[in-house]
């Protein structure tokens, strides 16, 4: 049976059988993300796009699970592209705008009618060409002679509309920032007063170096925001950005810097030109860590057979995890650190290579990463003989990813024992969407009776001949021949119109775990829908995507180059509405780790 989480949450667990569970997904929901993400795009249109899109699928997330978005926008030259972006064809409309409050970070002390107003700005390429009324707008007072006042009442307004009575602080889902090149963001300029305001939300700020006075957000409210998220282009700005994400703290005379570092999750979407240093920086910090991981693994190889194995197990352990630490700080998420991860493997790849399951990710002979020799070895636990390979190989498998790839393989067996249980010997059609080893399915077998297999008929799908064939031939150990068939397909395409239906039979369990992975919103949301019209009266849809949570990204993206579409629970859910999933017959959750998410779709027992 799949081990739970936390034992002493047990009785928080939504249970469809009696031999297995999903963790709830608000316990799920409440873990905190990884904090800061640096995106480089090709020029300043390209991420406004990319902000764009994300903001369009986090508003929609959020708003399955509560009734009202929240955004803080910024004034400057860089969120314009955003904006105009934002009020397309085809974009403006994927958006429910009345359910969205529109809040500012900042403003000059001018009208709202000045050239130089944040409102201004906003209004003229964003609000003014929304479905919004007037009142979902809160704009910042800043014209106002007494601009201290003002920067009161708007704090109040604030909590009037957002909550956050008393001491709380109102919690806006996304906050927008730009940075100037002296490091400055909102109107928090560095040493001035507003910095080291730690009561109030909002407030006036003199701004000597441009003898003005602005209101601005202080960093308590803009800190405790869901999101931060900085849009930042320019080669003006890439001296001042390597210094507030990589220099020395100093948030006195790096504003920006204290966000970075400190809010809950904070995503750069910058230009080329603006990270010009990234690949440098990063390539410096990979060798660096690379030499000093090598070093430690040649004393490792030097005392195999000699120390006690727990002793270098500690130490591997500890370099690894010492190594990866340095190179998350260079915020080098997903194929960013490609260039960086091939001088990682240049310089220390010898020794990498001698674990088996790193070197498979990293070198990927089935041309990607989660191949099924590679999904075979996770489920066996596999660890090479090799004195030292084997250290590597049991770091690789106690790696939160491994044990969710184990979780919901458990999961799904157990699932399917229940459902050939409840058949009461009425047939059961399975269907295994990019097959791979069907680990699960020799699970399930092994519970089985003999005569429980026999009302089995079982479908394996994959682009692999070789894994069809692998997993062909050990499920044959428990079914006959004519119980199993095997369909060679490229999997992407299922998601084209009747494809699904001249490839697939009807079937009353069906199982895709690790696709969605690897699909963006469109291709998993087309793919979901041709998935579930292939149900049958009553039958089951289990899908697995892998959430933000994962404490091994960093190890399977530096080490493995093993990049995933990682899913926010609610991101999750929002893919399911889409594909017309009704939200009563889902439900979300994840397999024992947590990392890994679930959805347990059921169709109703008298659909076509």
């Amino acid at each position: 049976m799949a081990r739970l989480a936390v034992s002493r949450l047990a009785d928080k667990l939504v249970r469809f059988g009696p031999k297995f569970g999903f963790i709830m997904a608000s316990m799920i929901r409440n873990r905190l993300p990884m904090s800061a993400e640096l995106r480089i795009f090709e020029d300043p249109p390209t991420a406004a796009r990319a902000a764009g899109d994300d903001l369009v699928r986090r508003c929609r997330a959020v708003l399955q699970r509560q009734d009202r978005f929240s955004i803080a926008l910024a004034g400057g030259s860089t969120p314009i592209h955003m904006y105009k972006y934002l009020v397309t064809p085809g974009v403006r409309e994927r958006v429910p705008w009345g359910r969205v409050d529109f809040l500012f970070g900042d403003e000059r002390n001018v009208a709202p009618t000045h050239d130089d107003s944040n409102y201004r700005m906003a209004r003229r390429v964003l609000l003014d060409l929304l479905p919004i009324s007037d009142q979902q707008v809160l704009r910042m007072p800043a014209n106002e002679v007494d601009l201290e006042a003002a920067a009161l009442k708007y704090e109040r307004q604030l909590r009037s509309r957002m909550g956050g009575a008393g001491e709380g602080v109102p919690v806006i889902d996304v906050v927008l920032l730009g940075m100037g090149a002296d490091g400055h963001t909102a109107s928090l300029f560095p040493h001035t007063r507003a910095l080291h305001e730690q009561q109030r939300l909002v407030v006036a700020n003199e701004v000597p170096q441009l003898q003005t006075r602005r209101m601005t957000m202080t960093y308590r409210i803009i800190q405790a925001a869901r999101e931060v998220w900085f849009l930042v282009a320019g080669d003006d700005k890439a001296h001042r950005l390597r210094e507030v994400l990589h220099g020395r703290l100093d948030y006195d005379a790096l504003p920006a810097q204290y966000l970075a570092r400190g809010s809950r999750r904070t995503v750069w979407y910058t230009d080329k030109a603006a990270a010009s240093w990234c690949g440098d920086h990063a390539t410096g910090v990979a060798y660096e860590a690379a030499t000093e991981m090598g070093h430690k693994f040649q004393w490792v190889s030097q005392a195999a057979g000699h120390t006690n194995d727990s002793q270098l197990q500690a130490i591997v352990d500890s370099s690894f995890d010492d190594c990866l630490a340095k190179l998350v700080t260079t915020g080098c998420w997903g194929r960013a650190n490609q260039v960086p991860s091939s001088v990682l493997w240049e310089t220390a790849g010898d020794w990498l290579r001698v674990g088996q399951l790193q070197r498979r990710a990293k070198e990927k002979p089935r041309g990607y990463a989660g191949d099924d020799i590679m999904l075979g070895w996770i489920c066996h636990q596999y660890r090479s003989d090799h004195p030292v390979g084997k250290l590597f190989d049991d770091y690789f498998q106690r790696q939160d990813a491994p044990q969710a790839v184990r979780g919901r393989t458990q999961y799904v067996a157990d699932a399917l024992v229940v459902r050939v249980r409840r058949a009461a010997g009425a047939g059961v059609v399975v269907s295994c969407v990019g097959a791979g080893p069907a680990w699960e399915l020799e699970l399930a077998l092994r519970e089985l009776t003999p005569s429980e297999r026999a009302v089995l008929r079982i479908q394996l799908m994959d682009m692999e001949p070789e894994a069809l064939e692998r997993a062909s031939d050990r499920l044959h150990q428990y079914l006959s021949a004519n119980q199993i068939g095997t369909a060679r397909i490229n999997l992407a395409r299922l998601r084209r119109p009747g494809m699904a239906e001249r490839l697939m039979a009807r079937t009353d369990f069906c199982i895709c775990l690790g696709l969605f992975d690897y699909f963006e919103d469109a291709e998993a949301v087309a793919t979901l829908r041709a998935l579930r019209q292939r149900l049958s009266g009553g039958g089951e849809l289990i899908v697995g995507n892998f959430s933000p949570q994962c404490q091994a990204r960093a190890y399977m993206e530096w080490i493995g180059n093993w990049y995933l579409r990682y899913r926010e629970l609610d991101e999750f859910q929002l893919l399911a509405a889409d594909a017309g999933l009704a939200p009563e017959r889902c439900q979300f959750g994840a397999e024992s780790t947590g990392v890994d998410l679930l959805l347990h779709f059921r169709e109703r027992e008298n659909a076509v």
